[in-house]
């Protein structure tokens, strides 16, 4: 089963100057696990214990493309993306 969720980088900034990011995880009810990465392919689910979590960026200059997914006993949602800029 499916759930909305939603998920913001830096306060939804399009632009940062710095590696470390701020990302802010929602959803309705509560998940128990997530998983945050650039790459799913070796991503494990980890415990979910706020909303909030930094995250390290590559120090390449460029577009990054952060993939993430969140689950409890009920549901797990969809894969999802979004997209920021490093400059």
């Amino acid at each position: 089963k499916n759930c909305p969720l939603y998920l913001f980088l830096n306060l939804n900034a399009e632009n940062i100057n710095t590696e470390i990011i701020n990302v802010f995880l929602g959803t309705k009810g509560v998940p128990t696990y997530y998983r945050l990465d650039k790459d799913f392919a070796n991503c494990n689910w980890n415990k979910w214990e706020c909303n909030y979590v930094d995250f390290k960026l590559s120090s390449l200059k460029g577009n990054k493309v952060i993939y993430w997914q969140i689950k409890n006993d009920l549901y797990t949602s969809d894969a999802a993306t979004e997209t920021i800029t490093l400059i």
